[in-house]
């Protein structure tokens, strides 16, 4: 946790507090309490002391002398190469850097390892050490009541000969995937939510609302009304009009579930009625022929704001 925050620590068995984590780097045998899982029973880890048994069982572990202390230091501050990097931070960032392990080793999966115990010294540290290999854990116990890491935030820690194909591929998944996978474009596409996935906030009446068709409903019903042979005007005028009965009944739904910003609704119902007058007026005045084109550019303008949605492009 010092070392996260910018600081740099040395650690001997004296300046190790967990007696668990003491072992697991060899520095002093394991309490009998922990080895019998008894004292998982008594934090209230497991009920049965067995199960606690066979977890530190199958611990990893350094083998006593193998290590005479610890060094932890920020990477922006090192002074010598480290042999284990170790990340905390949020879930989603830890999987931007899982994702880029996999192309510094080839596209090789991730296999990872915990018992939820021991997160940091054995998950995070002495598997990625002993295995060369990244390893991922959701921390434990003793890392969530000692340290200030998040209830979102998780661990993972490989050896320091993969950060620099780690970095170079971050930089890489920075430039599109990184972006577009934040941007939610797929998901405001089903769901109706801006890009950056904040729900649609009204910007205000709108006024070409009328004769363009309506909000919802209309742009879709014209062409289906227009097929059936009917003038382009009565298209229009019979898809506002079955638009009513649908928006009445799915308001009522949306009001009910709570999903309704009343004050919003009744902004954008004024710009809608004042539109909706507009919008007749215009359309008694403007010939079919422009109609025609003025909805094939909408459906235009729809139909690629959709199709570029998916590839994270915003119109």
């Amino acid at each position: 946790m010092r070392a996260r925050h910018g600081e740099s620590v040395l650690l001997d068995a004296r300046g190790i507090a967990c007696p668990a984590a003491a072992a697991a780097f060899g520095f002093r045998p394991l309490p009998e309490g922990l080895r019998s899982g008894k004292g998982l029973v008594g934090f209230g880890i497991v009920s049965d002391p067995a199960v606690g048994q066979r977890m530190f069982e199958g611990m990893s572990t350094l083998a006593p002398g193998r290590v005479a202390a610890l060094h932890l230091f920020p990477l922006d501050r090192a002074g010598h190469a480290p042999d284990i990097v170790v990340v905390e931070d949020e879930v989603e960032k830890l999987m931007w850097l899982a994702l880029a392990s996999l192309h510094a080793t080839g596209g090789a999966r991730v296999q990872s390892s915990t018992a939820v115990l021991q997160a940091t010294c054995v998950d995070a540290t002495i598997l990625p050490y002993l295995e060369q290999r990244m390893n991922l854990s959701y921390g434990c116990y003793g890392c969530r009541d000692a340290t200030d890491i998040g209830r979102g935030e998780a661990v993972l820690g490989f050896p320091a000969a993969l950060l620099p194909g780690i970095a170079s591929h971050v930089e890489f998944l920075a430039k599109k995937a990184i972006p577009a996978s934040r941007s939610k474009g797929a998901w405001a596409a089903l769901v109706g939510v801006k890009g950056d996935g904040r729900e649609d906030q009204p910007d205000g009446p709108h006024a070409f609302s009328g004769g363009g068709g309506a909000r919802q409903g209309g742009p879709d019903d014209v062409p289906h009304v227009y097929v059936l042979k009917a003038p382009m005007k009565i298209a229009i005028g019979t898809s506002l009009a079955s638009f009513v009965w649908f928006a009445l009944v799915g308001a009522l739904i949306k009001l009910y579930e709570g999903f309704v910003n009343l004050p919003a609704a009744v902004a954008m119902g004024l710009g809608a009625a004042i539109g909706a007058v507009i919008g007749a007026v215009l359309m008694t005045k403007v010939k079919t022929a422009a109609l025609k084109v003025l909805f094939g550019l909408i459906f235009l303008y729809v139909g690629l704001k959709y199709l570029f949605i998916v590839f994270g492009i915003q119109i």
